[in-house]
């Protein structure tokens, strides 16, 4: 939160792999077991979270076209969390340096300060072309290799979930500061709870009972001890329990800021407007220009990805396939044409889904 001291701990920015987590890589497995502060994608698997050993979890998912956490709150959460020292392991499906928005991320950590380390992953383009069994270069014929995301949308317009954000922050910063107030709290009253120690042990007779006397020292200095004890194991035990529930408050806090808010919806252009302007067409040139390319984030947008290759010259022979769930037990392969491209329906309800286009035909059978 704003005014916070220089962070303590570090973050790194982990790849998850296509979802197999046989997939993940031995370094990877590693710093998800250690980390203090776990902030994982939708796309990471149940199966990798439970490598975790004692990492408070923060989910930080988005579904094209559903409620998403903002990325302005994720790199929040970030910051947050290093702030609260340890390690904080930012978990990306696939690799977390392609499309997954980490310069953002990795802007706003260095800009704090904060040590910040990357451990790249396997993505799911190389994932589905492993499935299949093509190479994603050729030589002598795929010497250019395409990932792209389709750009059909209207520049960025602000609009009512900014606001619902602000009011998420708002009220994390109010769980924060309880948190702390709870924490101060807990120290004084674990203090004051303390007894105190016998200051001076009870003094014999003048008339030279020594025994009296050596006995009553002995008790002092006992019951001094057993006082020191109960002091020491109360403090502890105090110590331990704000620990606790500041964690908890910060926690709280954080998955606060990570809720779900409603995505805008912008004005998806149409093909002619896309191949009209020369900045909005490039990702299409670029696949046109090779033969081929792998798209990512297309199955909303599949009509203007087909009409914008067609319009700038693409067979509509093409072979084409869609690949959803890669990687995983569900994996499907469904084979089609440019000309015939369709969406899958159930990768509009949310199941990852890439799109390879200018694959050989009997990569589909």
């Amino acid at each position: 939160m704003a005014g916070l001291a220089p962070a303590p701990g570090r973050v790194v920015l982990v790849g998850a792999g296509p979802g197999d987590v046989e997939l993940l890589t031995l370094k990877a497995a590693r710093l998800i077991a250690e980390a203090d502060w776990l902030v994982h994608d939708a796309l990471v698997q149940p199966e990798m979270l439970a490598l975790a050993r004692h990492a408070r979890v923060i989910s930080v998912g988005k579904r094209a076209g559903n409620p998403s956490a903002r990325q302005s709150s994720i790199n929040r959460i970030l910051l947050d969390c290093a702030h609260q020292g340890g390690l904080t392991v930012r978990l990306k499906g696939g690799d977390p340096l392609i499309f997954a928005r980490a310069q953002e991320e990795l802007d706003v950590l260095h800009a704090a300060g904060i040590p910040v380390e990357v451990v790249p992953g396997i993505s799911s383009a190389q994932a589905a072309h492993a499935a299949l069994a093509l190479p994603m270069t050729e030589r002598g014929r795929r010497r250019a290799l395409v990932l792209a995301t389709p750009q059909v949308h209207a520049p960025d317009q602000r609009n009512t979930a900014m606001d619902m954000e602000a009011g998420a922050h708002s009220r994390a910063e109010e769980i924060l500061q309880a948190g702390t107030h709870f924490h101060h709290m807990d120290a004084e009253q674990s203090v004051a709870c303390v007894p105190r120690p016998v200051e001076h042990p009870p003094v014999g007779h003048q008339d030279g009972k020594k025994d009296f006397l050596g006995n009553n020292t002995e008790a002092g200095v006992h019951f001094h001890e057993h006082a020191r004890l109960q002091k020491h194991t109360r403090l502890r035990a105090g110590t331990h329990f704000q620990k606790q529930g500041h964690e908890s408050a910060v926690l709280a806090a954080l998955q606060q800021v990570a809720a779900p808010v409603p995505t805008t919806r912008r004005r998806v252009m149409s093909a002619a407007e896309i191949v009209a302007d020369p900045e909005l067409r490039r990702w299409a040139e670029a696949i046109v220009a090779a033969g081929s390319g792998t798209l990512y984030m297309a199955a909303t947008v599949a009509t203007q990805v087909r009409d914008t290759l067609l319009m700038l010259g693409m067979d509509p022979a093409t072979p084409t396939l869609w690949m959803l769930d890669v990687s995983l037990p569900g994996q499907e392969i469904i084979p089609g044409t440019l000309g015939t491209l369709a969406p899958p329906p159930a990768a509009l309800k949310g199941k990852p889904a890439l799109l390879l286009v200018g694959v050989p035909a009997s990569m589909g059978a």
